[in-house]
This record gives structure tokens, sequence and C-alpha cells, in this order.
């Protein structure tokens, strides 16, 4: 039993499975500038690249990673690409070929075989790129162009973050890469490196790790909770720690997209809307580019970036990896960036229902305006200078959500009449291929 450490350092011990280290040097890095800095650290790599990545693109900047991967393998470095199939479905094949021949070892992460379904619904969400065990750079970042932006063509960016780690923490990342490529990774000699103090937390499927940690930190939050996250769609026990934390003094921010790449998500995001609002919680959409990025500031010092979204999939379903950072500095510059995020986005607010006799008479109801405030904006100004109804906005996710809902129901009922023998043969080999799965499960539990 610690009996040195303070309850909340204990607690998230307990929680992620592991201490935090100390004697990092941690750098934020936005989508374009993390993309560059992971091709300047191969360019410079002299023993070892790990790069792990859920979306791998043969788009451009595919293809210039892989130049800069092929070519630390002909110069002798040890290189390992690690991909998600699903993530990666788009990528042709002739891309890991090539890697290949170059002397990259190349593996799907947890590939997918009839006699593993269910692996559809647990995949390696995890982007990593590591490099020699001194210098690592994790994030949401993905490698495609969409991350990348064209400036020449007017083509902006995602909106997204990443962490540039040196230090003894790396040594820690580089394990976990280990523990999904299913063989030992050769530990180097740490070196410190800064202050900071670091905490990696390794999500595995059903290990609900971050969610604790969440947990653990928005109880224990004393002032402020902010929170940037791409897909939002907290747990309930998340929520309500969320709320009560709003409810008791805490200033609680989320930071979360107008425009989306998933709407269903989207839309299940904005009907929780008026519950969180109505208990002081503050929310706000990005106007840009998809936002993609997933941290979370507590108190100006604890920090949390990686790849994990705060949803059931992420929390609980996927091999995620992220950090948690407990560092003033950091904290100080990641509230800097949020803010100015915010001056870039709309404050959803509720808008009080009025007989209709008495709407004349009371000040006009608050609308969106066309395009919010840019530059430095102090934050208590926001709510007058771009603001949207929760009505207009929840309303609408709940008329996209009944859309597809019909959508769906009727082209199923289309097959049934149509098709009805098609339809019973797949339902059938699903049936057959779960049961021999589950038997599969059995008999490997049986024999140990």
């Amino acid at each position: 039993m610690r009996s040195d450490r303070d309850p909340l350092t204990r607690a998230l011990d307990r929680a992620t499975g592991g201490r935090a280290l100390a004697h990092n040097s941690v750098r934020l890095l936005d989508a374009p500038t993390a993309l560059q800095a992971m091709l300047d650290a191969i360019s410079g790599a002299s023993r070892r690249v790990l790069f792990e990545h859920y979306i791998i693109k043969a788009d451009r900047t595919g293809r210039q990673f892989a130049e800069a991967l092929a070519a630390a393998a002909r110069r002798g470095v040890d290189v390992r690409v690690l991909y998600d199939q699903m993530g990666c479905r788009t990528t042709p094949r002739r891309y890991w070929r090539r890697l290949s021949e170059a002397g990259c070892a190349v593996r799907p992460a947890q590939p997918v075989t009839p006699a593993h379904l269910l692996r559809l619904l647990r995949r390696n969400h995890r982007k990593l790129c590591s490099v020699d065990g001194e210098r690592a750079i994790l994030g949401g970042v993905c490698i495609a162009d969409e991350w990348a932006g064209d400036p020449a063509r007017g083509r902006e960016a995602w909106r997204d973050a990443a962490l540039d780690v040196r230090g003894p923490a790396v040594g820690s990342l580089e394990t976990t890469f280990g523990r999904l490529w299913r063989e030992a990774v050769t530990a180097f000699e740490p070196t410190p490196a800064g202050q900071a103090e670091l905490r990696v937390i390794e999500g595995i499927p059903g290990g609900f790790r971050l969610h604790r940690a969440v947990e653990f930190l928005a109880a224990t939050a004393g002032h402020q909770i902010w929170i940037t996250d791409a897909y939002f769609v907290p747990p309930p026990t998340l929520l309500r720690a969320l709320t009560s934390a709003a409810r008791d003094g805490v200033d609680v921010r989320l930071l979360l997209p107008g425009q989306t790449d998933l709407p269903v998500v989207r839309a299940l995001t904005r009907v929780g809307y008026r519950d969180l609002l109505r208990t002081g919680v503050r929310i706000w959409e990005w106007h840009g580019a998809m936002l993609h990025s997933k941290t979370a500031l507590v108190d100006g010092r604890h920090f949390k970036i990686g790849s994990s979204n705060l949803n059931p999939s992420s929390l609980g379903g996927n091999w995620e990896l992220d950090v948690l950072v407990d560092d003033p500095a950091l904290g100080a510059e990641a509230a800097q960036v949020f803010r100015r995020d915010l001056a870039n986005s709309v404050e959803i607010v509720l808008r009080k229902r009025v007989p209709a006799g008495l709407a004349g008479r009371l000040p006009g109801k608050v609308v969106a305006t066309d395009r919010p405030a840019r530059g430095r904006v102090p934050t208590r100004e926001l709510p007058s200078r771009a603001v949207r109804t929760v009505r207009q906005v929840a309303g609408g996710a709940r008329r996209s959500l009944i859309g597809a809902a019909a959508f769906g129901l009727a082209g199923a009922g289309v097959l049934l009449v149509a098709l009805p023998r098609v339809v019973a043969y797949g339902m059938a080999a699903v049936a057959f291929a779960f049961a021999i799965l589950a038997t599969s499960r059995v008999i490997a539990r049986w024999r140990d």
C-alpha cells in the first residue's frame, strides 16, 4: 500500500494500471505539424521505428510516409508497421507489399477471419510513431490528406491534436506496441528530457481504464473541466460525473464538431445537449473542417490526449492509447489552444419557451451568426458573439435519427419482401458463424 501518494494519484494508479513516469518533455502539436514531426523523426531514425495507426491511406500523405519508412528500412533501421484492417480497408495491398519489399515488417492488428468475426467490433484505434526509444508522437492524427490539408487548393486540415514526447515515458509507449505486435520490443535506456510527469493509459477491450481515470478526474476537479471530443457519446456514469461537477460550480465546457464524417454519432451527441445545459455544462460546436481532437484539461494541470473518444466503443471496445500529463506549463498551453478554438466555434444555449402572446413584448430570440468570431476573443464575450439555440440543434438531431431509422426499416422490409430466401440464407450464415465462434470459445476455455 502506497500511503505516501495523494488519494487522486493512488486512484489513477489503480484505474489506469500503471504509475506516472517523471522527467519527460512534452510538446502540443496540431495535425499538419504532427505529420511533419513524424516524417522528420522517421528520417532521423538510426535504430528503430514503431509505426502504429488506425488509418493509413495511399494518398499523397500516405505515399510520403511510405517513402520515409522504406528509406529508413533500406539504411538498416528496424521498421515495424502495425495497421488496422477496417481503418485501412481502402488501402490497396500493393501499398503494404512495397513496404515489405523495402525491408519493413508489416502486420495487420487483430486480423479478421471467419473464426474471429467479433474482431470487427474491436479495432486497433491507436495512433503512435515511436523512434529509437527516445521520441514518440501520439494523439488522434491519422495518415491521410484530411489531416494534412492543402492550403494551395484551399483545403483546410482537420482540427486535431497530438503530443510529442521525449523521455522515459517513450519506453512505456513502445511496450504497448510490443503487446499488440505479439513480440517483445527491446527497451533502450531511457534518458531524462524534462519535468513533465506522464502516465501511459493503454486501452484494451473491456478494460475501461480511461473511463475510470476521467471519472476520477471529474469527481475531484476543483474549478475546471474542458473537453474537446470528436465523437462524444459518454456512458451514463461519465455523464453523471460531468453534470455533478457542473452543479457543484466547476467550469465544465465541451467543444464538439459542428460538421462530422459520422452524422449518426453527431445526432446522438446532440440529443443529450438539453440535459447537459440544464446542469450548467457549456457546449460549443466547432465551425470549420472536421474536429477530430480528443483532449481533456482538468484544473489547468491534468491534460489527457490520445486516440480515445468519450464513447463506449473507444472506452471499452477498442485498443486505444492515451497519455495523462501532469504539467502546469502544458496545461496553460492547452488552455490557450482551447480558448482559441472557442473563438472559431458557436455556443449552444437553452432558449426559454414563452407563450405566443408574450413573444412580441420580449427581446428577439437568440440565433446563430453566419460565421463565428475569429481571433482571440475573451471567453465571457462568446455567448453574445455567436450562439445557436439548443431547440434548433436538438430538433434536427432527433429528425435525423428518426429519418435514418425509417429509411433502414423500409429498406429491410423491401429486402424481406423482394428477396426472402436470400435474406434468410444470409441470416442463417451469420447465425452459423456465431455458433461456430461460440463453440470454439467454449472448447478453448475447456482446454485451458
